[in-house]
């Protein structure tokens, strides 16, 4: 090797330096839950999105707020965090809005290890801010070379006193819920009587 050569990265390496730099950095899929449908996100790449849309929180079920993405093939994709953590949502930050992702192609879609804040001032004897690791699903599309991020995060309001009380942080994983081309339960193929 000559001496100009930089040595291969460790994951050490990457962790520090999301850490540093506050970029995320892609991550090799691992599952993270036990549910048969979770799915690598690269499984996204080349589909052409229909829409991009927010599901609301279920209380009853004490279920986090995730997101959908339906595409023009007919799959659906929902991205979630662990239900086990019973609040939360997820988030999405990008610099495409919502709305204008009909039509584009997803080009890059992983997993990717991002630095936020954590805070937290209900906390006695904690200065109230630190660094927090978590698990983005970051995807690209055609037109851009920026990552759009879906994220789980919880925040609560103000104090009294006007001030911001808590703020987080939660992994997210990719389900298919639909493939496409699959028979929808119902009437199909009965005709009329």
């Amino acid at each position: 090797m000559s001496e100009d050569a930089a040595p291969a990265s460790t994951s050490e390496d990457l962790e520090s330096s999301a850490t540093e730099t506050n970029e995320p950095v892609v991550i090799p899929f691992k599952a993270a839950t036990d549910d048969a449908r979770e799915v690598d996100p690269a499984e996204l790449i080349g589909k052409a999105i229909k829409t991009i849309y927010r599901i609301s929180r279920n209380d009853e079920y004490e279920l986090p707020g995730s997101y959908g993405i339906a595409f023009r093939d007919g799959s659906k994709y929902h991205v979630r965090i662990h239900a086990i953590y019973e609040e939360g949502d997820v988030e999405y930050e990008g610099d495409i809005d919502e709305d204008e992702f009909e039509g584009k192609t997803i080009t890059a879609c992983s997993l990717l290890s991002c630095t936020g804040e954590f805070f937290d001032a209900r906390i006695p004897g904690i200065l109230g801010q630190d660094r927090i690791q978590y698990t983005a699903i970051g995807f690209k599309v055609d037109g851009s070379e920026k990552w759009n991020l879906l994220y789980g995060s919880e925040e609560s309001g103000y104090d009294s006193d006007g001030w911001y009380e808590y703020s987080t942080f939660y992994d997210v994983f990719l389900i298919c819920v639909n493939r496409p081309g699959r028979a929808r339960a119902g009437r199909r193929g009965q005709g009329r009587r």
